[in-house]
This record gives structure tokens, sequence and C-alpha cells, in this order.
């Protein structure tokens, strides 16, 4: 996982050779999280659109962090990272 420090970026998936832009996300902001929950690979692509600096959240770190998550809470995230997975791919058919 990353956290936008300075900068935008913008997050995308490709048709073809053409790209579908989702989001554009900046300062405060994180990427990556899904993988995190579900340890599945990325379901779409980032690339910088201004200037960025960004802090790498190391997935030994976020295990210890949420070591002292309650469980529920776990499968919350793990679930709502699926849907948005789902949808991402949904998205991506539909534009297809």
């Amino acid at each position: 996982m990353y956290i936008v420090m300075v900068g935008k970026l913008q997050i995308y998936l490709m048709d073809g050779e053409k790209e579908v832009i989702l989001s554009e996300v900046g300062a405060r902001e994180i990427i990556g999280e899904m993988a995190l929950f579900d340890q599945k690979p990325r379901s779409a692509s980032v690339k910088a659109i201004e200037d960025a600096k960004l802090t790498f959240i190391s997935i030994e770190d976020f295990e210890r962090l949420m070591s002292q998550t309650p469980q529920w809470l776990k499968m919350l995230f793990s679930t709502l990272s699926s849907r948005v997975r789902a949808a991402n791919q949904q998205l991506q058919r539909l534009k297809s």
C-alpha cells in the first residue's frame, strides 16, 4: 500500500489500447490497499500526473497493525475490497 504524501496520481484500466480513467488521488489518500486485504493482484494501474512523493507500507507492517484489529472489522475490509474489485471488473466489461 502507498500513501500519497504530495502530488496527484491517476488510477486507470486498459481497454485494448485505450486508458479508462477510474479516479484521481492526491495527498493524504492511499492506493494499493485492496491487495492487503484479499492478497489478489492489482485491479487497476496507477500513474503520476503530477510530481509525487509516496510512502510505502509493507504487508508485514500492515499485518502487524491489523493484528490489533477485531476479526469482524477485518472481514468487513475484505468484503469491501472484493466488492470494489468486482465493480472495477464490471466497469471494464461495460466499457468494452
